[in-house]
């Protein structure tokens, strides 16, 4: 990659913050779901955070094709956060020289 694009990249990622872009970020994933949905597939996952499932609502739980689509929604927005994430690590003036003086 050309180091005017490198240039550009990084003046652009200087000028949007991390925490700035993840809160957007946030900010955009619920405006597309919808506060409405995600309120319901919260309550949904709830029996998981207290460790209160069994074997039977776990039987529920992984034949609901609901379920099956947030989880799918979810996932991609956790890659695609993984992958801004890199983007920000990757062109941060101050890792590039750490690696090259690693290598």
């Amino acid at each position: 990659m050309p180091q005017e694009e490198i240039d550009i990249i990084q003046d652009v990622l200087i000028n949007i913050g991390q925490e700035e872009f993840q809160t957007e970020f946030l900010a955009s994933v619920m405006s597309i779901i919808g506060e409405k949905y995600h309120k319901k597939f919260l309550k949904k996952l709830e029996p998981f955070d207290y460790g209160i499932i069994n074997i039977q609502q776990a039987k529920l739980f992984e034949n609901d094709p609901a379920i099956k689509d947030h989880m799918q929604l979810m996932l991609w927005s956790g890659l695609l956060r993984y992958f801004i994430d890199a983007v920000y690590f990757y062109f941060n003036k101050e890792n590039i020289i750490t690696i090259k003086y690693q290598l």
